[in-house]
């Protein structure tokens, strides 16, 4: 909107270049989104091309300080985070009331400098609303940005997620122009029904005995199988999870907690991290045998805990469930591509049998 540009134009932080290409024979239109330090000083640009058709250039300038990307700090506790300056003046204005006093900022990329210096510089801001795309690498950032702001402290992480792929193109929908769809991260629709299955299938079982026991004994299987025998990896890793479950609906239950199907999906889903996902089969592995670990050493110290602490180790038991579910949806995207990529040789075979 006219008032949105307007408030960002007359405090510098937006203007129009005018630039000669090397051979002076084209002019560039870029629009210039301007990120100023404490001390007012300009330290970052990103470059968006103007009055070009299709995609137009963007990028940010050489040497710009990614601390001090694109940003508005109001006087709120709130910090909105946007991977763009376009989305960010998008989302200003479908949502123009009282904007002026909360803070936000574009990363101008994925990565997390910028929301993290504004938090470090601006005490009064307690809530971070994620605003990432509605794409696979913008759901990983949300996840990714709330795991760092959560470690530097106490602060309440909120994602806001675009109906469309991002809040320029909702913007573009309001208007009447055809947007691009939002794409759902594959890892997070198959863990959730996996993670319902897995409540569905144990939420009569009793918990063994001597869960742990047991779940070492099955962890001693998992370790002695391959990716050679996929089958044999996910109905492995499957009974583990089950036990997991189990152990941590037992020890819930000492809480006097109970939950309902439908509870338990949403509980093992939070525990699911897809920007962790970028790790291979024997990384896995160990993954699960350290967690495994850390929960037998909670168990042996048989000490009594505050519930606080208890509930932080029934989420480490039913993140062990979640390691074991990650686990088989690996093995079954290995087993997809395999099956791609013999698919694809057979028609290329096919396809030069014919030519000769």
């Amino acid at each position: 909107s006219r008032e949105v540009l307007s408030a960002f134009a007359q405090k510098r932080l937006i203007y129009e270049s005018r630039e000669l290409s090397i051979d002076q024979t084209k002019v560039y239109h870029n629009a210039v989104f301007v990120g100023f330090d404490e001390r007012g000083v300009a330290r970052h640009a990103h470059k968006r091309g103007l009055y070009t058709q299709g995609k137009s250039y963007r990028g940010n300038i050489e040497g710009s300080d990614p601390r001090c990307s694109f940003h508005w700090v109001g006087t709120s506790d709130r910090l909105y985070v946007f991977e763009a300056p376009i989305d960010l003046l998008a989302f200003l204005t479908l949502y123009p009331d009282g904007w002026q006093k909360h803070s936000y900022v574009a990363l101008c990329s994925t990565a997390t400098y910028g929301a993290m210096h504004i938090l470090k510089t601006n005490p009064q801001i307690d809530t971070v609303v994620t605003c990432l795309d509605h794409d696979s690498a913008g759901i990983e950032g949300n996840y990714r940005l709330k795991e760092e702001i959560l470690r530097i402290g106490a602060y309440t992480v909120i994602a806001e997620q675009p109906r469309f792929k991002d809040w320029n193109e909702g913007l573009k929908s309001e208007h009447g122009l055809e947007p691009i769809p939002g794409t759902e991260h594959p890892g997070l629709v198959r863990m959730k029904t996996l993670c319902q299955d897995l409540a569905i299938a144990f939420t009569d079982d009793r918990c063994p005995k001597y869960p742990l026991d047991e779940l070492r004994e099955q962890y001693q299987k998992l370790k002695q199988l391959s990716m050679d025998r996929p089958m044999d990896v996910i109905e492995q890793s499957s009974e583990m999870a089950g036990i997991a479950f189990l152990l941590g609906r037992k020890q819930f239950a000492s809480l006097e907690k109970s939950y309902s199907v439908q509870q338990y999906e949403k509980i093992l889903l939070r525990l699911y991290a897809p920007h962790h996902d970028k790790i291979g089969y024997k990384a896995r592995i160990a993954e699960i045998g350290e967690r495994l670990e850390e929960i037998g050493q909670a168990f042996q110290k048989n000490e009594i805990l505050p519930e606080s602490a208890q509930m932080e180790q029934i989420k480490n038991t039913l993140s062990l469930a979640v390691d074991c579910l990650r686990l088989e949806t690996y093995v079954e995207r290995e087993q997809l591509e395999m099956q791609r990529r013999e698919s694809s040789c057979q028609t290329e075979s096919s396809s030069m049998a014919m030519q000769q």
